[in-house]
């Protein structure tokens, strides 16, 4: 709830608004140093069902809280030149997941193949039908599901709208969701394939520096994980943690620029993907040949799934370059 209200018809303009396109400012950055004590990812811990949850990555929704308890993030463009996360938990308890934000259309060719329960705040109109139609398990801040979804007044809206795993339990069993999904991550890569060292990399997800999204990673070998950098500092997380990853994964897409400044992203078909892991990285090709699969990659003259757990995938504009040292 907002920290003041003067009139109901307000507070729900304002509420609304939470899940809308607005951006605001960017913030001074924070640096943090990673810790040497904590995984970035904890290990597959089953619970009634796998969670996939809409995460802010607008500068003012940072830092966020719980990402790094995430078994897989994805980043995607949207519109006014931000990202946002797509975080999937199998998690018995995350206390705090957020900020929370709204769906998009291009989020749902990702999200089917899980066949997961869908946390989000509303979304664009594309989106909301197609959710209405492919998703069987939606939990909808807006539209279905308020009871998931808190406000912290500490945070500015429209980045400040929380939720739990405690939470989206509760509200799964409330909607009477049963049918849980077969999906479990595992070690399926292990890093025996043919590859190049690549310590430190940057991923350029768009030319204009108006919101200065600026992404990078460095190889920690004593970690063996790769340290987030979102404009040159550590990606820092609530918890005083800072964003890590066992592997990561950038996917070239074909796309379209639409009117809102969005992007129509081809996440099925075939293209360009380069898979980081260990240190070292292979430049390859990805191919999903429909919504409700998963991607696979081009590995050693096979396509496999990756389904390791702690990796990030990176949906990019097949345009934008990679800068590999």
């Amino acid at each position: 709830m907002l920290k003041r209200i003067f009139l109901v018809s307000i507070v729900l303009v304002l509420l609304v608004a939470g899940c809308s396109k607005n951006v605001d400012p960017e913030p001074d950055p924070v640096d943090a140093s990673p810790s040497d004590q904590r995984e970035a990812f904890a290990p597959n811990i089953e619970h009634s069902d796998l969670f996939t949850i809409t995460i802010d990555n607008n500068p003012g929704a940072r830092p966020q809280t719980g990402l790094n308890l995430a078994q897989r993030i994805y980043e995607v463009p949207v519109e006014g030149g931000i990202t946002r996360f797509i975080a999937f938990y199998l998690h018995e308890e995350v206390d705090k997941i957020g900020p929370v934000r709204s769906a998009r259309e291009d989020f749902l060719d990702l999200i089917l193949p899980y066949d997961s329960a869908f946390a989000h705040c509303g979304g664009a109109k594309e989106a909301i039908t197609r959710i209405a139609r492919d998703i069987n398990k939606d939990l909808d801040e807006i539209n279905n599901t308020p009871f998931a979804f808190y406000r912290d007044n500490s945070r500015k809206a429209p980045h400040n709208l929380y939720t739990s795993t405690e939470l989206l339990n509760k509200a799964y069993e409330r909607r009477g969701f049963t049918e849980m999904t077969e999906f479990r991550f595992e070690q399926s890569i292990k890093g025996d394939f043919s590859s190049e060292n690549a310590t430190s990399f940057s991923i350029p997800y768009f030319r204009s520096n108006s919101y200065n999204y600026k992404i990078s990673y460095e190889y920690s070998s004593s970690l063996r994980k790769y340290i987030r950098y979102t404009n040159d500092s550590y990606h820092e997380l609530t918890d005083d943690q800072s964003l890590m990853a066992n592997g990561v994964i950038v996917i070239k897409v074909d796309f379209q620029t639409l009117s809102n400044g969005g992007m129509d992203l081809k996440t099925i078909g075939e293209n360009t993907a380069y898979v980081f892991y260990g240190g070292n990285y292979i430049e390859t090709k990805w191919r999903k040949n429909s919504a409700s699969e998963h991607f696979t990659f081009l590995i050693d003259g096979s396509f496999v799934e990756i389904n390791n757990p702690g990796f990030i995938f990176h949906i990019l504009p097949k345009d934008r370059s990679i800068n590999i040292d």
